[in-house]
């Protein structure tokens, strides 16, 4: 990713569970990388770029500020405008942004590969706001607006990298794809449930639903997208392919964003006992839980006594498989 004809370039991380974009200023002091030597983290100058802006609040005269809150911690950011270009030179989009400038930032991002965020989600969550409409600024439709030959959707694809603390700089492809107006036909998913049918569609939901199920006006008019909602019905399987518990007690299944900035499975705290007590009842093995402080420690499946395993998939063997139904599209 790219700003302005002089360009600045950075490297973002594309992620669906957020709406802003936003780089690390030059003002920015601890907005480093700790992980290693080769670890740098690339910072805006705009001073640098003919095309940069300050977006001004008109109410106070100053540069409007935003904050955003991840999972992993918060940032603070003055508000921009300049050229953004996405992609290689010989292949890229271009858009003018608003975007944040990280002036502050918690700790945990200084373990960050990244520079910044990209966000896919949307307007619902962003942080900026355009003075001029006093709308949510959104970044991705943004792009799709002012590169009209692009189809109306984007792809991504997660590779798997053999380095745990991921691309070095950036710099080092894991085979990991984000395109804008198409997608990869080699990573399509060939083996779907439905013959001759590369994808199965479900539906995206409005944040407004009944507390009982799925508000079906929410969903028919435009109303208050902010992630990609989805409904999934989860469960857990035994050995033999019997239903240890189903996660959802709702007839109408849960509702999960789908979130390319997090590696974890994330569960309401009301579903976070049943779901321990489903993988002990499941397990081939006795498996016991214990609570310390604000964590929950498991058992693994590992025979007692046994402190390590080169292959990590078998310390969890002896658990009942997650299996997640998600519903094909209404549509």
């Amino acid at each position: 990713m790219g700003t302005s004809e002089k360009k600045q370039t950075f490297t973002v991380t594309f992620d669906t569970g957020s709406s802003d974009l936003w780089v690390p200023s030059w003002k920015c002091h601890s907005c480093t990388c700790i992980l290693s030597d080769s670890c740098i983290r690339h910072k805006y100058v705009e001073y640098q770029s003919p095309d940069y802006k300050p977006i001004m609040d008109p109410k106070t005269g100053e540069q409007l500020q935003f904050s955003d809150v991840y999972g992993s911690g918060n940032i603070t950011c003055l508000v921009g405008s300049d050229v953004l270009s996405l992609g290689p030179p010989d292949n890229e989009i271009k858009t003018t942004t608003l975007f944040g400038m990280a002036t502050a930032e918690k700790s945990i991002f200084n373990h960050f590969w990244a520079d910044g965020i990209l966000g896919l989600a949307f307007p619902g969550v962003a942080g900026i706001r355009d003075p001029t409409t006093e709308l949510s600024f959104w970044p991705v439709g943004e792009i799709f607006k002012a590169n009209p030959s692009l189809l109306p959707y984007f792809s991504t694809f997660m590779g798997h990298s053999n380095d745990p603390w991921g691309p070095h700089n950036g710099l080092e492809s894991s085979g990991s794809e984000l395109i804008f107006g198409g997608y990869d036909v080699s990573k399509v998913n060939n083996a779907t449930t439905i013959q001759n049918e590369p994808f199965i569609f479900t539906d995206v939901f409005a944040v407004g639903r009944a507390s009982d199920g799925i508000n079906l006006e929410a969903v028919t008019n435009f109303g208050f997208y902010a992630w990609w909602l989805i409904n999934i019905k989860p469960a857990f399987i035994n050995e033999r392919g019997a239903k240890v518990i189903d996660l959802c007690k709702n007839k109408n299944g849960c509702f999960a964003l789908v979130d390319t900035g997090t590696s974890v499975i994330a569960v309401p705290e009301s579903s976070w006992s049943p779901l321990l007590n489903s993988l002990a009842s499941g397990a081939t093995k006795d498996v016991s839980c214990s609570h310390s402080g604000s964590e929950t420690l498991c058992e693994t499946c590992l025979t007692k006594g046994s402190s390590s395993t080169s292959n990590l998939s078998d310390a969890w063997s002896c658990y009942p498989t997650l299996v997640i139904d998600v519903p094909l599209s209404s549509g």
